[in-house]
């Protein structure tokens, strides 16, 4: 992990802030300002963990229907 910011240079990094408008849950939120403030980059461990269990469930789901399509073809179902 990274190491933070001293006190001084978060203040400063909070104060480039000041003004900037563009909130976005995925791309923008609170948990991204204050990893800014706090190492200088900004990231979501929130977001990150969301959109990886969203890919796994997409992808499981997707898994699924392309079983029950293929048993539905080797049981002679055909659409």
């Amino acid at each position: 992990r990274e190491p933070p910011l001293k006190p001084e240079e978060i203040v400063e990094m909070a104060k480039k802030k000041v003004g900037v408008k563009g909130y976005s849950l995925y791309s923008n939120n609170c948990e991204h300002f204050s990893h800014f403030c706090r190492y200088g980059s900004s990231r979501s461990g929130q977001v990150s963990s969301t959109m990886t269990a969203v890919g796994v469930l997409g992808g499981v789901l997707v898994g699924a229907y392309a079983m029950g399509k293929a048993a539905a073809n080797a049981l002679g179902y055909t659409s």
